[in-house]
């Protein structure tokens, strides 16, 4: 067997020769489109791996049995997408040291190639589960040439992580046996809790401000009237159509159970899968953010380069494409410890990897 060489390994004559900036071949080569070049690229690397980790998370998922070996791989995999977005913040600060006026220069080589164009940032949004309407086809696969377009349509025709991640938390039977239902004590803990706070504003009344009475009051009111609807499947499904919530009725309760009992053994791994969720949605809501901010110092009120309305569009964007909105509304509905319900026997046992 031959040893392998280093550069041979890493297809580095392949990989090295591959940055060609287009102004290098005109009367006016731009020095700094280089550095563009070398950061698309990257990105671009990263997003295989994050691809690749995502459909090796996704297959794990879409089974009707995840084994807690599996569910233990997921969270490894998904941590190593977390650190990997968390590297795009640091591109866009290298990005940055490139000036407007040296991105104009060579500006007008790139047109009409777009970031929108990105086959893998798209398969990426899908992957993890990103909903788009017709717009979403007319403004970006009508971007991309004919073999891009099925690879695409390939790609959306699998199951995504949302998908999977939706039918895996409905299937959590921790909540509810045959002689316990948790939510029916959770409701009864959490209004306890409301009008032990009513009883507590009443005494304090004359402490408050009319204004102020009438505004906790709302803030009392509101927050029974959100604990009692929690419940409620025909609500939640009105939600869903508005698209207020994304995950099924008994998946989002049931991811609530998962956070309310994170220490509980059998609880770890799946909230480590679901926390690392919110935070790989945030990095990309952050690295979106840190890039319509560099877009707006770089181009002002400008075009973008594939005709979108540049950063307009991606300050829009920033705040519609959020993945895993509803595991930040979880917190509105978590108590404190005290408050909780003691679980049952039979129910601990199960959470603690105990046979009954």
């Amino acid at each position: 067997m031959p040893e392998t060489y280093y550069g041979d390994y890493l297809k580095l004559p392949k990989l090295l020769d591959s940055q060609t900036p287009l102004s290098f071949g005109s009367s006016s080569p731009q020095h700094d489109e280089m550095l563009f070049l070398v950061i698309h690229q990257s990105y671009e690397l990263w997003f295989k791996q994050i691809l690749f980790e995502l459909s090796s998370v996704i297959g794990l998922f879409n089974t009707d049995n995840v084994t807690e070996k599996n569910l233990y791989t997921c969270t490894r995999r998904l941590g190593r997408m977390l650190t990997i977005t968390e590297l795009f913040k640091d591109h866009i600060k290298v990005l940055n040291t490139l000036e407007p006026s040296e991105f104009l220069e060579f500006r007008d080589h790139l047109v009409p190639a777009s970031g929108f164009q990105s086959l893998q940032f798209r398969m990426i949004e899908h992957g993890l589960g990103l909903k788009h309407d017709a717009r979403y086809h007319e403004a970006f696969v009508g971007r991309l040439n004919q073999e891009d377009q099925k690879k695409l349509a390939n790609f959306e025709a699998q199951p995504n992580l949302f998908q999977v991640l939706d039918a895996w938390l409905a299937r959590m039977p921790f909540a509810e046996t045959q002689n316990y239902n948790f939510w029916d004590e959770y409701i009864k803990s959490v209004l306890t809790q409301t009008e032990k706070d009513q009883r507590t504003l009443n005494q304090n009344k004359d402490k408050f401000s009319k204004e102020l009475f009438k505004k906790e009051q709302a803030n009392i009111s509101q927050l029974q009237k959100s604990f009692t609807q929690l419940l409620d499947k025909k609500s939640h499904d009105s939600l869903v159509e508005s698209g207020q919530r994304q995950f099924g009725h008994k998946a989002f309760i049931n991811a609530l159970f998962i956070f309310l009992y994170k220490t509980e053994p059998h609880m770890n791994l799946p909230y480590e899968v679901l926390k690392t969720l919110v935070h790989i949605d945030e990095n990309l809501f952050l690295w979106r953010q840190n890039h319509r901010v560099m877009a707006q110092r770089m181009l002002g009120s400008r075009m973008g380069t594939g005709g979108s309305s540049g950063v307009d569009y991606l300050k829009k964007s920033t705040y519609e494409n959020r993945l895993f909105q509803d595991l930040y509304q979880l917190s509105g509905y978590l108590v404190p410890d005290k408050s909780k319900p003691k679980l049952p026997d039979e129910i601990l046992k199960q959470l603690n990897f105990q046979k009954l």
